[in-house]
């Protein structure tokens, strides 16, 4: 028994055009999942860049550790967006589509995904929890109040009010010297 397969090129730049129910199903997948695949790669430009930040900030100590853990956060959240689009871009092209190799009229199209889509799940995970570390770490490392007062706008005027409250004392001049224990 042989098989025919008839292949076809890859417009991946065609313009957009509407859903043709005879349309080819792996061509439709195809141009609905450009959109899907930038997202995973503005979260590896994402990654880069906050790993070069991270590195930096926990060499030097400075708030660059923040900033990586904002970039990996984002990249994170392009993850999950390049994720459901995917899971769209299939469940609109094969989900309502019949399958031809079936006998039985009302059966679908059945699809599983692989350990690539499985690693882009866990990606999301990896990158939260990294955001979430350098965060520890970067407060860990400026725990005293000196430090919470250049990274937290106006703490420097409560602490002086609250201080002056409790004593009755005006102490702004004086620094506090309590620390933030976290």
């Amino acid at each position: 028994m042989v098989v025919q397969v008839n292949c076809l090129p890859v417009k991946y730049f065609e313009p957009d055009a509407e859903r043709v129910e005879e349309q080819e199903t792996s061509m439709a997948i195809i141009r609905a999942n450009r959109v899907a695949v930038l997202f995973p790669v503005i979260a590896l430009l994402l990654l880069i860049v906050g790993s070069i930040l991270s590195v930096l900030g926990n060499i030097r100590q400075d708030c660059k550790t923040l900033i990586a853990a904002v970039i990996y956060i984002l990249s994170g959240l392009s993850v999950a967006v390049g994720i459901i689009l995917y899971i769209s871009a299939i469940n609109d092209e094969v989900g309502h589509r019949l399958s031809k190799k079936s006998d039985d009229k009302d059966s679908t199209f059945s699809y599983s995904y692989g350990w690539s889509f499985y690693f882009a799940g866990l990606s999301f995970l990896f990158s939260m929890l990294t955001a979430v570390t350098l965060v520890s770490l970067y407060l860990q490392r400026n725990s005293k109040t000196e430090d919470m007062i250049k990274i937290i706008p106006g703490l420097e005027d409560l602490l002086e009010v609250e201080t002056s409250n409790e004593t009755g004392v005006d102490n702004r001049e004086r620094p506090p010297k309590a620390t933030i224990i976290i």
